[in-house]
């Protein structure tokens, strides 16, 4: 957990990973998936603001491409390698 009290309406940040997750059958899709329009989940985007999933579409991600490391990124590699062989 994170504390943000320095800045005005925020308190923390906490970051984490599910382990396990109960759900009603209705909830699901087949076996591996969640059918969130039936849970009616709510969210909380900020101050007193709060949304609900309403629709769902299905959208295909462009490819992902390995950017080229550049000179600079190669060296500043190179120099933290040699700096844990000491």
């Amino acid at each position: 957990m994170v504390d943000f009290y320095y800045q005005p309406g925020a308190v923390c940040l906490v970051i984490g990973r599910v382990v396990h997750l109960h759900l009603a059958e209705r909830m699901l899709i087949g076996e591996h998936m969640i059918n969130l329009v039936a849970g009616k989940p709510v969210g909380y985007p900020s101050g007193n603001d709060y949304c609900q999933v309403t629709d769902i579409y299905e959208m295909t991600r462009p490819p992902l491409k390995s950017p080229k490391p550049s000179v600079m990124t190669v060296a500043v590699a190179r120099l933290k390698l040699a700096k844990l062989a000491y």
